[in-house]
């Protein structure tokens, strides 16, 4: 389904950088993503989206956590990307990790990134009181300068809540892995793939400590552990988006803000989501260097998973 609300994106500046060039850029947000080299593509699509969508005065400033990225695809990003716009800072994951922080040693079958996002605050350089966090299966269709403004007052993050996982009690949550038992059942459950984060009070509250102590003295966890120990530690200090800030692509509706894919992503043969969404997607890869991919099947992403696997340096894997 394709939505008409969408026909300014695709009618908008079609090579932004040949608009831009000269342009007073005067305000600046700060962006932090997490890739590798499978998820890659999408943060390229991702960039584009927010460059298109970003008001004319703003300069993005975006940090990318790499897990051992290769080369060329560092280059890619490099080549994707609006110079008059866009500004990158790469991290590598095994510099992220501050001295003496304990993590699990069985990190071979956990989300690097789960660890990650915890530890943003601690490389956000001095005078930046506030990054968003956007995971790269999110596509932008909003100015995220209307979410940067967002008074958090005391809150430590914004976010929105989880359009699957409402509340503590619903069963895919399995908060009762952790021991924790203190919580309403009704409390509100957030997902922590766009997040609004002041990094000063993150830091001042010790959040990633917390975190990741919970998730190293509990064993039974589900796959989305690292949100579920952000949840826990932040409740009541976080204030609720707009959902359509973490739209997921398995609903239609027409005025979201970011459209959030889920395991599926439109780079996949079996993506079975909304296809306006993935035409939307394609609509910024192709403007990349990443620009007539065609899905891959199933054999095509195993196959690159494990080659993935076999490249990364052995220094990525936390705890080894």
């Amino acid at each position: 389904m394709f939505f008409s609300g969408w026909a300014h994106i695709f009618g908008a500046r079609p090579e932004s950088k040949y608009f831009n060039a000269g342009m007073p850029r005067s305000k600046k947000i700060t962006v932090v993503s997490i890739t590798d080299n499978q998820q890659v593509m999408l943060l390229a699509a991702l960039i584009k989206s927010i460059e298109d969508n970003l008001g004319k005065d703003t300069m993005l400033d975006i940090w990318i956590v790499d897990e051992e990225l290769k080369i060329e695809n560092i280059q890619k990003i490099e080549c994707s990307i609006d110079p008059f716009i866009t500004r990158l800072h790469w991290k590598k994951t095994r510099d992220i990790i501050p001295p003496g922080a304990a993590t699990r040693s069985d990190s071979s079958t956990w989300p690097l990134d789960m660890y990650m996002l915890f530890f943003i605050p601690a490389f956000i350089p001095p005078g930046i009181e506030k990054v968003i966090f956007l995971d790269t299966g999110i596509i932008n269709c909003k100015d995220l300068v209307e979410l940067w403004q967002t008074d958090l007052g005391d809150n430590i993050i914004a976010a929105a809540q989880d359009q699957t996982i409402k509340t503590f009690d619903n069963p895919l949550c399995r908060i009762n892995n952790y021991s924790v038992t203190d919580f309403p059942r009704n409390t509100k459950y957030f997902n922590s793939d766009v997040l609004l984060i002041n990094v000063l009070k993150w830091r001042d509250d010790h959040v990633n400590r917390k975190a990741l102590d919970l998730i190293l003295n509990n064993k039974n966890l589900s796959a989305d552990s690292g949100q579920n120990a952000l949840n826990i530690v932040l409740t009541g200090k976080w204030m609720q988006l707009n959902p359509a800030w973490n739209h997921f692509a398995t609903n239609d509706y027409q005025d979201c803000y970011n459209i959030h894919f889920g395991d599926r992503k439109p780079i996949y043969k079996t993506y079975n989501n909304n296809p306006g969404y993935s035409i939307l997607f394609y609509h910024y890869l192709n403007r990349t260097a990443w620009k007539y991919t065609r899905p891959m099947g199933e054999l095509r992403r195993y196959i690159r998973t494990i080659g993935d696997a076999l490249y990364k340096s052995p220094r990525s894997r936390l705890g080894k």
